[in-house]
């Protein structure tokens, strides 16, 4: 994160504030004003601060149509403005050499369904080389087992620390937890749960905060080794268009990705990691200004 100073500020706010040549097309101003303030669970420090590009999305949708680039290729309006139908937006092969400067067989699809048993499953339509004499598919799919293992080690560690008596206690950590009163569905109560709660926290917060953070230095090494399979995973799907993370693309290359949106219930007794590669994938694709490293088309499908 690169912190600005206060002429750098006034500069950005500048550029913004110049409203008859603000052109958004050429844009590519960003940094973060901080708060002056941190975040911390003893564990972990977050330096607050506020984003300057997405602080001013509001000003971006009160530009005429014809100011704003492509609703495919761009999230600088706010992400929430370009969460659209892709019928709405291409209707005529015009519409696919306006936005992506090419005709619609020369880019790269990219189809990308999550699920359960296979976290993410991926499928590349690649066009035409020249020399050959149909277009080349690529498939690759991830199952859970192979990206879970970081997060079932954890499970099955935390699982065994909870039920263990610790000292001087009557109790474990399993037994108190599972007798407090729900706070959640028809028979919630809060009042009786932050009760109970206030009479064995002391046992749960040392579990959870004490012995030099034992439990959330394991639950930070699990999460960091999830990322790791997050992002070799992620960086095999790039691949198969021609990029790679950190790697800027060739001009020429031009991809879309198509990623579904079916909602499901998991069945098999263990979290579904679809939702949480969802997020890491978009944030390494979409948030980190990929629109000027990969010039790539997130299109959402339900």
């Amino acid at each position: 994160m690169r912190l600005l100073s206060l002429d750098q500020i006034r500069h950005h706010v500048g550029i913004v504030r110049n409203y008859d040549n603000f052109d958004l097309t050429t844009y590519h101003e960003r940094g973060y004003v901080a708060l002056g303030s941190i975040k911390t669970d003893g564990f972990k420090v977050q330096l607050l601060a506020y984003k300057l590009k997405e602080l001013h999305c509001a000003r971006y949708k009160r530009l005429p149509e014809h100011r704003l680039p492509p609703r495919l290729t761009s999230t600088v309006a706010g992400v929430d403005y370009f969460m659209t139908e892709i019928r709405n937006i291409i209707k005529t092969d015009d519409d696919v050499t306006r936005i992506w400067n090419c005709n619609g067989d020369e880019i790269k699809i990219l189809g990308i369904d999550l699920g359960q048993a296979f976290v993410v499953g991926v499928s590349a339509i690649l066009p035409d080389q020249g020399d050959q004499e149909q277009q080349i598919f690529y498939n690759l799919a991830a199952s859970q087992k192979a990206v879970y293992q970081p997060t079932l080690k954890f499970r099955h560690w935390s699982e065994q620390q909870k039920r263990a008596i610790p000292p001087g206690r009557e109790e474990s950590v399993a037994d108190v937890e599972s007798s407090l009163p729900p706070l959640r569905g028809p028979d919630a109560d809060f009042q009786q749960h932050a009760r109970a709660l206030g009479e064995c926290g002391q046992q749960l917060d040392t579990f959870y905060n004490g012995s030099r953070q034992r439990y959330k230095r394991h639950k930070f090494d699990a999460q960091k080794a999830r990322n790791e399979e997050f992002a070799h995973l992620t960086d095999q799907i790039l691949r198969m268009v021609g990029g790679t993370i950190g790697e800027r693309r060739d001009p020429e290359n031009k991809v879309a990705i198509g990623i579904g949106l079916g909602q499901f219930q998991s069945s098999s007794g263990l979290s579904s990691l679809h939702s949480s590669f969802l997020s890491y994938f978009l944030t390494r694709v979409l948030l980190c200004e990929v629109r000027n490293i990969y010039d790539m088309s997130i299109i959402f499908i339900d």
